[in-house]
């Protein structure tokens, strides 16, 4: 079990600000590749493709917090 950060550790808020924008450019890459997803389930007969880029972050979390042990 971790211990919270404080408040006044840098090196924990640095680590936490990275992994933020790591995160970010994550799912903004996840954004586009789902743009062109969605046209193309569409065209297959998908009824709610815009519920699979939910899925797809779901699941990347799910992988991050068990298999890597974030």
């Amino acid at each position: 079990m971790r211990k919270p950060a404080k408040l006044n550790d840098t090196a924990n808020l640095l680590k936490t600000a990275a992994g933020k924008i790591e995160r970010r450019e994550e799912t903004d890459a996840m954004k586009d590749f789902m743009k062109d997803f969605v046209d193309y389930a569409k065209a297959q007969g998908s009824t709610s493709p815009e519920k699979y880029y939910t899925n797809l972050t779901t699941r990347a979390i799910w992988v991050l917090k068990n298999i890597i042990q974030i």
